[in-house]
This record gives structure tokens, sequence and C-alpha cells, in this order.
């Protein structure tokens, strides 16, 4: 950084800043580093000091945003029809939670081995209660790194998963299925 720039930028100076904003961009720059020009507009906000920063100017009235201060913790100008029907809005909400209720989700684990050199091996997943339809989610993953599920097919009752090696090794291979299933539960 040059020294001119690190100067310009020190904090014992104390300089006034010019705020520019318009639709197109917005910039901070140094007071005395504007056109002649452009320090004639005035500043279009509330004149304020900010540590080393100090506003120049301002075109608007003060004393409308000091008055409502007094305002600021006084219950009497607390709106409580809003803050009543906001807490009566967000009482609902919670009542009336929006992720599955328990008796739409079905989970569990189950134990595979392939004792053969196969590719693949296929299990088939019983659900406690069986869904209204099949149009609910499965996810399954294994534990095994040698390994990979995939969804092969879709019951009311039941879900088959297809078990894959990926990369191959001991003939003997074991691991355990983790699953989910969410979806519409049949009354029973």
């Amino acid at each position: 950084m040059s020294k001119d720039r690190a100067k310009r930028r020190s904090p014992t100076r104390r300089k006034p800043l010019f705020f520019v904003d318009n639709p197109n961009k917005m910039e901070l720059r140094w007071l005395d580093e504007l056109p002649r020009k452009r320090k004639q507009v005035a500043v279009h906000a509330n004149p304020q000091h900010l540590e080393e920063i100090v506003a120049v100017a301002s075109t608007m009235n003060q004393q409308k945003y000091t008055d409502n201060l007094s305002e600021v913790g006084d219950p009497t100008h607390v709106d409580t029809d809003a803050l009543e029907s906001a807490i009566a809005y967000y009482n609902d909400e919670l009542a009336h939670p929006s992720v599955p209720s328990l008796s739409e989700l079905d989970s569990g684990c189950q134990r595979f081995m392939f004792n053969n050199p196969a590719e693949s091996i296929r299990l088939t997943i019983p659900f406690k209660v069986p869904f209204v339809n099949e149009d609910y989610a499965v996810v399954a993953m294994t534990d095994h790194p040698s390994c990979s599920c995939v969804l092969r097919s879709k019951q009311k009752h039941a879900a088959e998963l297809e078990i894959i090696r990926t990369r191959w090794g001991a003939s003997h291979l074991s691991g355990s299925i983790q699953w989910i299933a969410v979806g519409q539960k049949s009354i029973v």
C-alpha cells in the first residue's frame, strides 16, 4: 500500500465523508476528493458523528425523528391487537408442524450377506403398517464401503432393495442396511 493511500485512510485524520447513492452504484468517498460541483450537493440523510465518520450536511428535518424517540419502550404505544394476532398465528403454526408425524414414518435396519461371488443380492423390506399407495419415499444406505444399495421396486406393504458390490475382494461379505420410508399410511 502506498504511503499516500495509507495516510489518507489513517484513523487519526478526521475528514468528512460523502455518501453517493444512485440506482446503479453506491460509494463512500472523502469529501475533499470529490469534484467541486459534487460538493455543492447536500447529503439526504441525518447528519451523524460515528467514531471517525462525520456527515457533511442534511436536507432532512431531524425533529420528526427525535420526537418519536420518546415513544420507544413506552407501553402505551404498543399495538396490542397486532401483537396478539402475531402470537395466535405462531401458536397455530407450532400446533400444526409441517414435519411428518411418526405414524407416517417407518424405519429399520436389516443385515445382508454375500455368500457367493454374486454381483448383487435383493432384499425385501416389509413395513409395519402398509402405505396408502406407492407414492412414498424410501431412503436406504449400507454401512459397508464395498457395497451400495438402490431401490428396485415399491409396493404398499414392502420395498425391494438391491445391494450391489462396488469392489471385488472376499467372497463372504456382510453388512447392514439402514432405511427410512415416509408417506401416507393406511388406517388400520
